[in-house]
């Protein structure tokens, strides 16, 4: 995204590297002479949504990373999931904190989750005065005692997800940090623990790091429930209020030829145009109002996620117009509810390489979409959306 002077990133990986790399090329080239990027969130840690991390570290300069907090077990198995990729990727994984520090950071924020959602909220101009989340605090540095430096040098913040950051007075930023229970990961510590693995922290950072020992344990991966794919920190942003009402541009770009699956897709409820039963659309949409977006990560959109998303949200879950679903499309991670919470969101953005092994994006939550008369865009590496006002 780019306000301004004022740049930010949402994710940045891909299982395919070419389209990757030419996507972060075609962004820094954007940007011109200013290749500061304010803030770049990670949404989780997994390497589809981070492996493009080096590369926009070497070509910009990166004010702030924000992320929500995995602990190294649960680091552990993420690098359990695909033992055979770039060296750097677990080498980031054993530590993200020193590693992202290390590589040019200014900042690392961490958000856990808010212990006071029935207060209101306040607009903030600098994420330190987001309340501190103490808890987490201190589960991480007793965890990671190596952290405790950058954390008092404030180089590592840890904060609540609980306000509304207007960093230059006409556009808002607001969080939301989905974490699931540790507890869900008992099974894969006894494993761990039967191979003569010690459950210390310290070990298993080094473990992380360490290709063999990964092999060794690769079969524990297989005991663990999927639920942790779906921890995830979102975002919501859009104009500040009264700052901006000028007229949106929404312009979809294909490139390459409509085959469903291969080239992108926009599929939109009352205007599609069908070639070889392929829906595609080759113009631009015009929307006489501010947008709002909500980038939603891997989020599993059970119903009490839903319910936390609009009592952490409320009423600004109705001024979106732009959302992205979850999870690349799957189908496990949808729920149709989340179409009552968002009644004004009238495009949804799925993103997921084409071809891909998982199908995504599900065909059941495309349907479900169109016949809430939604529009749908499918991007992929042969196509893009930009949004322009």
């Amino acid at each position: 995204g780019k306000i301004k002077n004022f740049n930010f990133v949402y994710d940045c990986g891909s299982t395919y590297k070419e389209p990757l790399q030419r996507a972060i090329d075609n962004y820094i080239l954007s940007l011109g002479s200013n290749n500061k990027i304010e803030f770049l969130v990670l949404s989780h840690l997994h390497n589809d949504h981070v492996s493009g991390l080096n590369q926009l570290m070497a070509k910009a300069e990166i004010k702030q990373v924000i992320m929500p907090y995995f602990s190294p077990i649960e680091r552990l198995i993420l690098a359990l999931k695909r033992i055979n990729l770039a060296a750097w990727y677990y080498k980031f994984l054993s530590d993200p904190v020193s590693y992202l520090l290390e590589n040019g950071v200014e900042k690392v924020i961490i958000f856990g989750k808010s212990n006071n959602e029935n207060t209101e909220a306040k607009t903030i101009t600098d994420l330190d005065e987001l309340p501190d989340d103490n808890t987490l605090r201190d589960e991480i540095l007793e965890r990671e005692p190596n952290l405790k430096r950058a954390y008092a040098e404030k180089r590592l913040l840890i904060k609540q997800h609980h306000g509304y950051w207007n960093p230059h007075g006409i556009w808002e930023f607001i969080f939301f940090n989905h974490k699931i229970q540790e507890s869900k990961l008992d099974q894969f510590r006894d494993c761990i623990n039967n191979k003569g693995y010690l459950y210390d922290n310290d070990i298993l950072r080094k473990t992380i790091a360490n290709k063999a020992a990964l092999q060794h344990l690769k079969e524990c991966y297989k005991v663990i429930n999927n639920d942790l794919n779906f921890t995830s920190l979102l975002l919501f942003h859009g104009p500040a209020e009264n700052s901006i009402s000028n007229t949106q541009i929404i312009i979809v770009n294909n490139i390459s030829n409509p085959f469903c699956g291969k080239a992108g897709v926009l599929i939109c409820a009352n205007c599609s145009i069908y070639e070889n039963g392929c829906p595609y659309i080759l113009k631009s949409l015009f929307e006489p109002s501010p947008y709002y977006q909500l980038l939603t990560g891997d989020i599993k959109l059970n119903g009490h996620v839903i319910y936390e998303l609009q009592r952490h949200f409320g009423c600004r879950l109705n001024s979106l117009t732009v959302c992205l679903v979850p999870h690349h499309g799957s189908k496990r991670s949808w729920n149709n509810d989340i179409l009552k919470a968002t009644p004004n969101c009238y495009m949804w953005i799925t993103s997921a390489g084409a071809g891909n092994s998982y199908m995504h994006p599900s065909r059941s939550v495309i349907k479900s979409l169109l016949h809430a008369n939604r529009n749908v865009y499918y991007a992929n590496e042969l196509s893009e959306v930009i949004i322009k006002g």
